[in-house]
This record gives structure tokens, C-alpha cells and sequence, in this order.
């Protein structure tokens, strides 16, 4: 989920293998999309504004291998 100032915007999975989805909601904006992203890190780098977004886990997050 990525949660803003207006409010959770998009909810995703991740997969074992760090490969991920992500549906953003349309609420504020009225459109509705998916997104894979190969690596679920691709989603902060992308999306993150600069940090500005948070990724909230429901679960605990993926480790990170290098």
C-alpha cells in the first residue's frame, strides 16, 4: 500500500522472488492501473518522490539481498 496526505493510493503483492504488482485505487484521480515491476524495489524508485512516499507492509517487508 502507499499511503499520502489523501490517503492509502495503490495496494500491491510481492512474490517470493521480489517480482511485484501494484493497482493503484483511482480515487483522487479516477484511474485505475496495474503496474508489474520486476524487482518490488523498482516501486520506491519509480513512485517514491524522492521519499516523500511510504511503502506500509502489512506483513513484514522482503529482505533486500545484494
Amino acid at each position: 500500500m502507499l499511503p499520502e496526505r489523501n490517503g492509502v493510493i495503490a495496494d500491491g503483492v510481492v512474490w517470493d522472488d521480489g517480482e511485484a504488482v501494484l493497482r493503484w485505487r483511482g480515487d483522487t484521480t479516477g484511474v485505475r492501473q496495474s503496474e508489474d515491476f520486476r524487482h518490488w524495489t523498482q516501486i520506491d524508485t519509480v513512485h517514491g518522490h524522492h521519499g516523500t512516499t511510504h511503502i506500509a507492509w502489512l506483513d513484514d517487508p522482503p529482505v533486500v539481498s545484494s
